[in-house]
């Protein structure tokens, strides 16, 4: 009777451990694997945590606009004594209006003509180019002497969002990525953005940095 009794135990204590041990396969099955943290799902939202890069802290990398970021970008390159100026804004890859930094190709490159505060001062230091990249590629901040072709420029007033608009309107395709930059037109040396956009003999255009108007040559 004892036999058959610890027989019967065995037997039930056997049903439970496979029972136990087919509900953990059915969940692992109904969950599916665990995904990598490192993986981004396709379709999902841009970068949106703060990230600093050379210096400057970008509050959402996957949305930038660029002139949003040049009290950042003076307060960086700052030194005392000395003045900076604007040469030019270069920006790479962007779309829809904004620079995600996620995108190939994407980028920011900031260049300043740091010249002496007082230029009658004795001895002062030679003008100097600063450059500063906002990219995930590595690429890092420059210096070097300033030449007779480094020509600085007023600052916008027509800012980047305003000018991207007006580059809309003026037939600049909405979906495409673009290159633009802002730099000192070679003829009046009067600030202008220069939109470029990526397809094949790709659309430029031109707007004033101050009045948003579209130039002609």
């Amino acid at each position: 009777m004892l036999g058959l009794l610890a027989v019967a135990i065995v037997a039930l204590a056997g049903l439970v451990v496979a029972l136990l041990v087919l509900s953990r396969e059915t969940k692992r099955l109904t969950q599916g694997p665990v995904p990598s943290a490192c993986a981004r799902p396709a379709g999902s939202e841009a970068r949106s945590a703060p990230l600093n890069l050379n210096g400057i802290t970008i509050d959402t990398p996957g949305s930038i606009d660029p002139t949003d970021l040049l009290p950042a970008v003076k307060r960086r390159l700052a030194e005392p004594g000395r003045r900076l100026s604007l040469l030019d804004i270069e920006v790479r890859a962007a779309r829809r209006g904004v620079v995600d930094l996620d995108a190939p190709g994407a980028g920011i490159v900031y260049r300043f003509l740091l010249s002496a505060q007082d230029p009658h001062a004795l001895d002062p230091p030679p003008p100097e180019v600063l450059v500063l990249p906002l990219t995930l590629h590595p690429e890092e901040p420059g210096r070097a002497l300033a030449s007779s072709k480094d020509n600085t420029v007023i600052e916008p007033t027509c800012v980047w969002s305003a000018a991207w608009r007006a580059a809309l309107a003026a037939g600049l395709p909405e979906s495409e990525p673009f290159d633009a930059k802002f730099a000192p037109r070679t003829d009046t040396g009067t600030g202008t953005w220069t939109f470029t956009s990526s397809s094949a003999g790709g659309t430029q255009l031109e707007i004033d940095g101050q009045s948003c108007a579209i130039k002609t040559r």
